[in-house]
C-alpha cells in the first residue's frame, strides 16, 4: 500500500516543489505546531492550537482533514467533482482513497491534482495567518483553488 501511494504521488503532473511538500507531508516533518513542541523549538508562551480554528493542536492531520475550516474546503471540492468521501484518519490514507476514488484511470491523475492544489492551497493560507498575521475568509481561500479549474 505504501509503495503505491508514494508511486501515485511521484507521478503527479505538479510542479515538484509541490510534490516534494506533499511527500514531506506523508512523512509527518511538516512543521506544524505539534511537532516544533514535541522538538522543544515552541516559544515559551506559544500555542499548540490550530491557525484555523483555534480548538484542535495543529498537527498536520488536523490541519489538513479535521479542522472544521479545512473539512468545509474538502466539502465544496467534493460537491463539485459529485462524490462524499468519508475523511480518514490521517494524510496518508486520504490521499490512497482520493486515488481509489476515481471512476478510471484517466481521473487518477485529476484527483490527485486536486488533492496537491487543496494542500498547498490549505498549507499558504495556514502560514499566511501566522507569519503574516491575516485571516481570511473561507471564500477567498477557496479562490486561491480556483486557479487550478477548481469549482467552475
Amino acid at each position: 500500500m505504501e509503495k503505491m501511494v508514494f508511486d501515485y504521488l511521484w507521478r503527479s503532473s505538479v510542479p515538484s516543489k509541490v510534490i516534494m511538500f506533499s511527500w514531506t507531508l506523508l512523512l509527518n516533518k511538516i512543521p506544524m505546531r505539534a511537532n516544533i513542541a514535541i522538538r522543544n523549538v515552541l516559544p515559551p508562551n506559544g500555542s499548540t492550537s490550530c491557525a484555523w480554528c483555534e480548538r484542535g493542536v495543529e498537527s498536520s492531520n488536523h490541519l489538513f482533514l479535521h479542522c472544521d475550516v479545512a473539512g468545509v474546503v474538502w466539502r465544496r471540492i467534493e460537491e463539485w467533482v459529485e462524490l462524499n468521501f468519508i475523511t480518514p484518519i490521517d494524510v496518508f490514507i486520504h490521499l490512497e482513497c482520493r486515488g481509489e476514488g476515481a471512476r478510471s484511470n484517466k481521473l487518477k491523475p485529476g484527483f490527485l491534482l486536486i488533492w496537491h492544489a487543496i494542500i498547498w492551497t490549505i498549507c499558504r493560507e495556514r502560514n499566511g495567518r501566522i507569519f503574516n498575521e491575516r485571516g481570511r475568509d473561507i471564500d477567498v481561500v477557496m479562490e486561491e483553488v480556483r486557479p487550478f479549474g477548481f469549482g467552475r
